[in-house]
């Protein structure tokens, strides 16, 4: 059954250090700006100590088997760690993202709404932006101001992801770096000192035939990168994560970068960044990661008919190590590769 809370949460005012629950990249900047604090729950939910038990929970609560894991993890994640107010973009993110509003408003968490425009029209980019601005009770220049003061923390992370092109850090590395740009762990000033004192370790380069890049949603896999470091891959390009710090449009102001910002969009637009990424990262393979119960793993067809180097589909479903079958695909690749 799902767990009701003792009141509905009506609308409130925002309240400084308030945590502000995000299912994805949202503007990060107006939560910061408002004196909030953003907790990517996709984060939270994949390094808890049993993310399986989570979805177990949340399944126990009434969501189908045949859902995805990561709405289940982040339900149940939402409600284990007592999360009052939640930013989700009902257009612009999964397809589950609507359904899953109504089920925490159900629980009396209260819910923000906002959509990207699908059409990546800037003004109805900055009307749904201004409408954010209001509930979160902030000026344009409040947020803007903000993004300048985070160009700073997407410099340093742009500086990893071109040590990760040189081989200097690993694909594991920079999946988490890059990934916890969304919420920048609530604190930027905070994580940015954590990402300059990264330990200086050099990488030692595999062989160039072997060069890799992630395309698709975070893999569930809680030993993905492991596995493909020990398989001898070196993983030059996580799509998502990079995509998620907004590196690529360092020189764009706030709202080009959520134009620029691709996963939202579609996979067509998606694939102008990725096959400039196959260019000059040097990529010889791409592995294709998708989710058990996603409606992006259609997208594997535009991916395939539009992309001329060799692509792997890995599926997943729930968090747990990669299972023996995957390997198997895993070690055939590379040898194909």
């Amino acid at each position: 059954m799902l767990k009701k809370r003792d009141k509905r949460y009506k609308r409130s005012k925002m309240q400084s250090n308030t945590k502000i629950g995000i299912t994805t990249t949202v503007p990060v900047e107006i939560i910061l700006a408002s004196g909030a604090i953003p907790v990517d729950i996709n984060n939270i939910f994949i390094t808890d100590v049993d993310p399986g038990n989570l979805v177990d929970k949340a399944e126990k609560a009434g969501f189908p088997q045949n859902t995805c894991s990561w709405i289940k993890g982040l339900y149940q994640t939402i409600i284990s760690q007592n999360i009052e107010k939640v930013l989700s973009p009902v257009w612009g993110d999964c397809s589950n993202s609507f359904a899953l509003s109504e089920i925490l408003s159900e629980c009396g968490i209260e819910v923000i709404e906002f959509q990207y425009p699908f059409d990546r029209n800037i003004k109805r980019l900055k009307e749904s932006f201004k409408e954010l601005y209001d509930r979160f009770d902030v000026s344009e220049k409040d947020v803007l101001k903000k993004h300048d003061d985070l160009q700073k923390v997407r410099k340093e992370l742009k500086t990893i992801d071109d040590l990760t092109i040189k081989g200097n850090i690993s694909g594991k590395d920079n999946h988490i770096y890059l990934v916890s740009s969304s919420d920048f762990e609530g604190n930027p000033d905070l994580f940015l000192k954590k990402i300059k004192n990264r330990p200086n370790i050099i990488k030692k380069e595999s062989d160039d035939n072997h060069r890799i890049g992630i395309i698709g949603v975070p893999p569930i896999f809680t030993n993905f990168f492991d596995v493909l470091e020990e398989l001898g891959f070196s993983v030059v390009y996580n799509e998502i994560p990079a995509e998620f710090s907004m590196i690529k449009s360092l020189d764009k102001g706030f709202y080009e970068k959520y134009l620029e910002y691709s996963y939202p969009y579609g996979m067509r637009f998606r694939l102008h960044t990725i096959k400039k990424e196959i260019k000059r990262r040097r990529l010889k393979g791409i592995i294709h990661y998708t989710q058990c119960f996603c409606y992006r793993q259609i997208e594997d067809i535009l991916l395939r008919k539009n992309i001329d180097i060799p692509i792997l589909t890995i599926e997943g479903d729930r968090p747990c190590e990669i299972d023996s079958r995957s390997r198997m695909r895993l070690e055939n690749f590379w040898e194909l590769l």
